[in-house]
């Protein structure tokens, strides 16, 4: 059965057709194309007319921490905070030995960018362990890990194997799918040599109160000693083997790290204990091997704390707080962020609108109290157990992040074919689960009518029929954004004659101050985007489809097909992938001395 629809949308589907012609476009968009200015609170909302509302219960992949169109980004965008980031986007990237990038870095726009990575580097670095005392923002999630990947190989002992484990996913640019243990993603990619070793996941299976941590089991594994079980307990059994792995490993090869997920969300909501995690940091502190905590989706709140991992209590062998050498965000960040105990001494340079949506939605984030949606998520799902026993298994979950598994991966793929007839957006994980991430938009009453949409879906299943009662077209409300707007001209105007400013280089072309882009700013052109940032891997809108017909317009004419990701290194390292599927025996890319494509990711890198 192919993903259904409750009805005809018309415009949606113009739109789709216009955006796949001479399939410049992979088809591989979801069936609805979106109206970011429609969209609100918890709900995705299309441009049709009548327009069509889904509950959106992934909340963009954990990105929508504060649902769509959140007050504080309102109140942002009215005030003008956001208009000189929509216009351009500061070049922060100086060589310090140039008396024109010193002058550059004095301009009150790159002054002001400059600001917002301190302050927001500074709250993250408020809510992190005392061992972490620095910050890197990247484009994406996929590039803080490979920024950490990098600050590791500097400062650590210097090795080129990754450990990573079954079922993890760090990201999609070439040195994160080394890492990432889906044979799919990561197979067309394996470099010769093999960057990385799995370890298998001790999974917990009934996540809720944590075991007890063995006396001297933090110690023991510190030394590199493998301590006996003290009862039949086959997690702690599964725990102990897992970390002997490790140990061998470490022992037996180069390490340059171990990346682990606090809870692995793509591989299937899996959980593992804080007596693991302890263990873990014990032996990795012990031999010396750099530990990085991948939270790019469960950072800034997902599960209740700040930061997932320090639910985990780490302690070093001496009973002192420890922590990990990195921690990696990025959805609900807006932007990448590495969070180190070293230096950047290559920063990126990052997208500062991102940044300041980061920055402002943080304070908020930090602010939530997630325990009411988490009762009522809770109580929902084990209502939905006990309707359907033989379907619904394993209800789990903890903040804003729940889930359940299915018998199958057939019976997982009917429900997600079933969510946007029954008016729900969500993603399987892994092969049996179907996920949900909630978000501090959401009401108690969200979460109930999400709920009852999810069991109208399973009572289709369970009948093996389509769904009989077609979600209607719901009314959501639109956030409303009065257009005025204060003045932040800090610059000076531009002179309109001026259509090209090299000061910048190519991050600006028009300069920081381009009047045609800041006019259209204060119409209201840019309020969708600004207010909400939507994965347009899954989603198409009326923007994508007008930028593509351009971009289809100039792009050469040899040129067949168009991909568009998140920063000049992802546009290289997605370059040199899709050579790599159409030449998957070649091994080698030669470069040119004194070029220059990009730094963060491994493969950019090594062509710079």
């Amino acid at each position: 059965m192919s993903e259904s629809l409750p009805k005809k949308l018309p415009k949606s589907q113009a739109l789709l057709q216009r955006l796949y012609q001479d399939d410049l476009i992979p088809a591989d968009k979801k069936p609805i194309v979106i109206d970011p200015a429609r969209c609100c609170g918890p709900y995705l909302v299309s441009v049709d007319e009548p327009p069509f509302a889904l509950l959106d219960a992934a909340s963009q992949i954990a990105s929508a921490g504060l649902g769509f169109s959140p007050t504080v980004l309102q109140q942002a965008l009215k005030q003008g905070e956001m208009t000189e980031l929509l216009a351009a986007n500061p070049n922060l990237c100086y060589m310090q030995d140039s008396a024109h990038n010193q002058a550059m870095a004095h301009l009150p726009a790159i002054a002001r960018a400059k600001k917002i990575l301190q302050s927001y580097g500074q709250l993250l670095l408020q809510q992190a362990w005392n061992g972490l005392e620095h910050v890197s923002f990247t484009a994406s999630g996929a590039e803080a890990n490979e920024k950490a990947f990098d600050l590791c190989r500097q400062h650590g002992p210097g090795g080129k194997r990754i450990i990573a484990f079954e079922g993890a996913f760090h990201g999609r640019t070439w040195m994160a799918l080394q890492a990432t243990h889906n044979p799919h993603k990561r197979g067309p990619f394996v470099l010769q040599d093999d960057q990385a070793r799995f370890m298998p996941w001790p999974r917990w299976t009934t996540p809720g109160r944590q075991p007890p941590i063995p006396t001297n089991w933090i110690k023991q594994w510190h030394r590199a000693h493998v301590p006996s079980p003290t009862n039949n307990d086959p997690l702690l059994q599964a725990e102990i083997d897992v970390l002997t792995q490790l140990k061998r490993a470490i022992e037996q090869e180069e390490i340059c790290a171990v990346i682990v997920e606090p809870m692995q969300g793509e591989g299937g909501d899996n959980y593992a204990t804080a007596r693991f995690f302890n263990g873990l940091r014990a032996l990795t502190r012990g031999a010396g091997v750099p530990l990085i905590f991948d939270e790019v989706q469960t950072g800034l709140g997902l599960g209740g704390a700040c930061y997932w991992h320090t639910q985990f209590n780490l302690r070093d062998a001496d009973g002192n707080p420890d922590g990990p050498d990195c921690v990696t965000l990025a959805k609900r960040a807006q932007l990448g962020v590495c969070l180190s105990a070293w230096p950047d001494s290559r920063p990126s340079n990052p997208h500062m609108l991102q940044a300041l949506r980061g920055f402002l939605m943080a304070q908020q984030l930090l602010q939530h109290d997630a325990t009411p949606l988490a009762q009522e998520a809770c109580k929902q799902l084990l209502q939905l157990a006990k309707q359907f026993p033989k379907l619904v298994q394993r209800p789990r979950g903890q903040g804003h992040a729940w889930a359940f598994d299915l018998p199958n991966s057939q019976l997982t793929q009917a429900v997600i074919d079933r969510r946007f007839a029954r008016g729900f957006m969500t993603y399987k994980a892994g092969e049996h689960t179907v996920r949900f991430r909630l978000n501090a938009g959401m009401t108690t009453q969200h979460v109930q009518q999400l709920f009852e949409c999810v069991g109208n879906a399973l009572h289709d299943v369970a009948a093996n029929t389509q769904s009989s009662h077609a979600h209607s077209f719901v009314q959501a409300p639109t956030p409303t954004v009065p257009m005025t707007f204060s003045n932040t001209n800090s610059g000076g105007q531009q002179d309109s004659k001026i259509l090209l400013d090299a000061s910048q280089g190519v991050q600006a072309p028009c300069g920081l101050q381009p009047l045609d882009i800041l006019h259209a700013v204060q119409a209201g052109s840019f309020t969708g985007p600004a207010l909400n940032k939507l994965t347009l891997s899954s989603w198409a809108t009326p923007t994508v489809v007008r930028y593509t017909d351009l971009l289809r317009r100039v792009m050469p004419k040899a040129c067949k097909h168009l991909y568009v990701t998140s920063s000049r290194d992802e546009t290289v390292d997605k370059g040199l992938r899709c050579l790599r599927l159409k030449r998957p025996q070649a091994h080698i890319v030669i470069g040119f001395t004194h070029q220059y494509v990009g730094h963060t990711t491994a493969a950019a890198r090594s062509l710079s």
